[in-house]
């Protein structure tokens, strides 16, 4: 007999220190983030004093406060309310928890949280479009690791990419082209980046589509703009260790301006929300790079709670529930 209680989506995103100004919660989250992206075999037991101050530096620079938190709850709720007031999921109202990868609430306590509530079916979405074993993969290891725990698991259904589904690339679409008039650019005249965050290249050795994914998002918004000048870059690396999925922002804001460009848009496709890596890394650490370089920078809006974009999750969901299992990204 199918349960007739509610259907748990877990919304999940990278987290963010409550307190930017606490060594102790910022070499936590930094902890954390190091013995995710560590070499196999190797373990950090200490994060260097430098790093700390680094990143209370950082996110100084942006009013010591990073919105993600605040916005991937905003996100959440609006979902929740959009699908109820459509009917839920197979006439089953919804109910969301929100998840974070490395910092508190952690995506443990949502999964948790539902079960107590009687949820037996759950959606997983991470607020990340695009699929690597070591990006999203490690948010969908958490779900699992956490469900195995409950004395009755949920039954998951989880959404491993969104990269292609067409509203999302129609939102990208028309944030590139509200960016283009609101500078007085056209298409002419600018070179369009799309970003992403990256990510050790030891990805590349197991065949992961995360690289193939951030190109198949970029050519479908660029075809739809009508196949402007337009190159992928990755963002946010990490330091140390190993390279980084490459080529990085701030050298190809350098060679473009070797090339001759003046005018660059980068449209951070693989973030949905503001946080550090766009309000820091983009808009000033790259800022910076641009204006040495003599190139006039902006960026695409980011989508937040846009209701278009709860929309298009919306839409996202309903896929991966009709799906009944591992949701293959629909085709723009």
């Amino acid at each position: 007999m199918a349960s007739t209680s509610g259907v748990g989506l877990l919304v999940m995103a990278y987290g963010s220190p409550e307190d930017s100004t606490d060594d102790r919660q910022l070499e936590a989250y930094l902890h954390h983030i190091l013995n995710e992206y560590a070499p196999p075999g190797r373990t950090v037991e200490r994060v260097p004093p430098p790093a700390i101050a680094d990143l209370k530096r950082r996110y100084a620079a942006i009013g010591s406060f990073s919105p993600l938190a605040e916005i991937t709850s905003r996100q959440a709720r609006a979902l929740e309310a959009r699908l109820n007031a459509t009917g839920g999921l197979g006439g089953r109202p919804v109910r969301a928890a929100v998840g974070m990868k490395h910092f508190p609430p952690w995506i443990a306590d949502a999964v948790a949280e539902l079960a107590q509530e009687g949820v037996q079916d759950a959606v997983a979405l991470v607020m990340a479009p695009h699929f690597s074993r070591m990006s999203v993969g490690g948010y969908l290891r958490a779900v699992r690791e956490a469900n195995e725990r409950l004395t009755a698991p949920l039954r998951v259904r989880e959404i491993e990419s969104w990269h292609t589904e067409a509203r999302f690339i129609e939102l990208l679409t028309a944030r590139v082209r509200a960016a283009l008039e609101s500078a007085g650019w056209s298409l002419d005249e600018a070179a369009i980046v799309f970003s992403a965050h990256s990510l050790p290249e030891r990805i590349r050795e197991w065949d992961d589509p995360y690289p193939e994914q951030l190109l198949e998002s970029a050519a479908l918004i660029a075809r739809r703009l009508g196949n402007p000048s337009w190159v992928v870059a990755y963002q946010s690396e990490g330091r140390g260790y190993e390279p980084w999925l490459g080529p990085s922002l701030a050298k190809t804001i350098e060679a473009l301006a070797l090339d001759g460009v003046r005018r660059v848009l980068v449209c951070p496709a693989g973030f949905v929300a503001d946080h550090l890596e766009i309000l820091y890394d983009l808009d000033i650490e790259c800022q910076n790079v641009a204006k040495r370089n003599g190139i006039e920078l902006r960026r695409t809006a980011s989508l937040n709670d846009d209701p278009d974009f709860i929309d298009a999750l919306a839409q996202i969901v309903r896929n991966a529930w009709a799906a009944g299992g591992r949701h293959p990204s629909p085709s723009a």
